[in-house]
């Protein structure tokens, strides 16, 4: 039976595959977000995204490992693994604050629907917590 240490070791070492793999059904997501016709929002398309936002904030805020043992939890979730995911979020505060900012100044200009802005706000928020937290965790493996 392989120990809990080595478990930990080969969880740590696949998570910026895990979270890679989030980015990237997330950018797919945004592409066809982005074609869908600004005024046919069907309720499938909105619960889908809001479930994958959800989906992803849960995995970038708790570390994603819902279904561990608690010894397994808490091997995978040490120190170095707690600050990049506070510098993914803290960066990705930051972002989203931004990019509020600067659809707020633009918004006379723009023909964006309020889910539309807020879908943006919301996407480029998880978007930068995920490619941080990704540069971060691979640093930290070296």
């Amino acid at each position: 039976m392989i120990s809990s240490t080595k478990k930990a070791d080969a969880i740590s070492r696949n998570r910026t595959w895990y979270f890679g793999a989030l980015a990237l059904v997330l950018a797919t997501h945004q592409g066809l977000f982005w074609q869908w016709d600004n005024r046919n929002y069907d309720w499938e398309s909105t619960l889908s995204w809001a479930l994958l936002a959800s989906t992803i904030l849960y995995a970038i805020a708790t570390g994603g490992q819902p279904f561990m043992s608690k010894t397994l939890r808490e091997l995978t979730d040490d120190e170095v693994t707690r600050a990049n995911r506070m510098k993914a979020l803290s960066m990705s505060f930051v972002t989203t604050m931004a990019a509020a900012i600067f659809i707020f100044a633009a918004s006379p200009n723009l023909t964006m629907t309020l889910q539309r802005a807020i879908h943006a706000v919301v996407s480029i928020g998880l978007i930068t917590a995920l490619i941080v937290f990704i540069i971060e965790e691979r640093k930290a493996l070296g």
